[in-house]
């Protein structure tokens, strides 16, 4: 198949969830046969040089970029309040996207237009202009669900009825978008009942996040003893508001029944506000150069999480690294997890520091939780299962005659 994959953002290099999100499927595609061109937003807020990308990736993936500027501009969020349009969409819908797309839709024949979230849906009348190609919404996530989720959790007034405004538009816009594709693959199974009962009538496909599980080798070096760890991408709101509460709620618990504990905070675009929070044994490490191998070094995972939608990636990939982790239940909603078995769930502060403390301390425990974690990631989250799901269905879509 020719496939056009259509990406909101940068998704080299693949350091954050959402980059590996999109990269490790178009590298799941083009390793199962199929031809892939990648065409990404690159905005300021995330913006990566063309001569940092790898020749054989661009070369491999016919890659294009087009400069579009996402970020929230106070005049234009003020004048937006006027129209009954969705803030966080038009900030994608530029017309210099609208005119490489007709561009390279007119040179070349695709059978899928692959968009990589809500963000990439207004392009659909430019790709109908100049393409038969079937178009298929990769969902990332409900997103206003996201937005309802940080609306109900905000205590400022003036701050809270914005969110609101957000979340209610995006909403709109969101649900009347359901049945303009031909296809759309939800993340989580919650997620597609949404779908479903929210009207939409075109085809539907459960096609969680993966990872190249076998690539992931659980490390036999030894774990720093007493590490507590979160590695999250440090200018999305829920990681930042959830961690925050970690930091506030649950680790002076911690420290009480441990003081030898250790908490590290890792992630790409910390603030210098971040990076000078001082909290008794917490380092601030921004972003890291190696990944795995921080994942290797340390302990115990937490994902507290309160709001946010779609999989934590973070989650599958501690799974992989055979990690134990505890998670709040919506930072771990969508994974196929059990409690007790494959991580802990905890929802207040008290449970959540027990649990992390359980955890530090009980090292049968920990072994096989996280040994259960990566049984879990090898049987439902490989790349290679997943992909051939996604292939059938795009075949499915390719041979309906609408």
């Amino acid at each position: 198949m020719h496939i056009l994959q259509l990406a909101n953002k940068m998704p080299y290099p693949p350091k954050d969830g959402g980059a590996m999100g999109i990269h490790i499927f178009t590298d799941g595609l083009l390793k199962a046969g199929n031809t892939v061109k990648v065409i990404a937003v690159n905005s300021p807020k995330l913006y990566t040089p063309l001569s940092q990308i790898p020749e054989a990736y661009k070369i491999e993936t016919q890659f294009e970029a087009v400069e579009i500027d996402t970020r929230i501009k106070a005049k234009d969020a003020f004048l937006n309040l006027f129209t009954n349009q969705s803030y966080n969409v038009i900030r994608f819908d530029a017309e210099a996207m609208h005119q490489k797309l007709a561009e390279v839709l007119s040179k070349h024949f695709f059978d899928i237009v692959q968009l990589e979230s809500i963000f990439m849906a207004p392009y659909i009348a430019t790709i109908r202009k100049y393409s038969r190609a079937k178009i298929v919404l990769r969902a990332h996530n409900i997103e206003y669900k996201i937005w309802e989720r940080l609306a109900a959790n905000e205590t400022n007034p003036l701050k809270k009825w914005y969110l609101h405004l957000l979340a209610k538009r995006l909403k709109e816009y969101e649900l009347s978008m359901l049945n303009q594709y031909n296809g759309i693959t939800y993340i989580t199974q919650t997620e597609g009942e949404v779908l479903k009962n929210s009207g939409c009538k075109i085809q539907l496909c459960h096609i969680p996040f993966a990872l190249d599980v076998k690539s992931k080798t659980p490390s036999n070096k030894a774990e720093e003893k007493w590490s507590v760890f979160s590695l999250a991408a440090m200018d999305w709101q829920p990681n930042l508001e959830g961690l925050q509460w970690f930091l506030d709620n649950v680790w002076q618990k911690v420290l009480a029944q441990m003081p030898q504990a250790k908490f590290y905070v890792a992630g790409r675009n910390m603030n210098s506000e971040w990076l000078q929070k001082k909290y008794p044994q917490v380092e601030m490490l921004g972003e890291i150069k190696n990944a795995s191998e921080f994942i290797a070094s340390k302990s115990v995972m937490v994902v507290p999480l309160f709001s946010g939608g779609g999989v934590r990636v973070k989650i599958i990939e501690g799974f992989a690294m055979q990690k134990a982790m505890v998670s709040t239940a919506i930072g771990a909603e969508g994974i196929e997890y059990q409690n007790g078995v494959h991580l802990l769930e905890a929802n207040d502060s008290d449970m959540f520091a027990n649990m992390v403390v359980e955890l530090l301390t009980n090292d049968e425990k920990r072994k096989n939780i996280a040994l259960n974690g990566r049984k879990l990631a090898e049987q439902h989250y490989d790349i290679s299962e997943v992909v051939q799901r996604l292939t059938n269905f795009y075949q499915s879509l390719i041979a309906a005659k609408k």
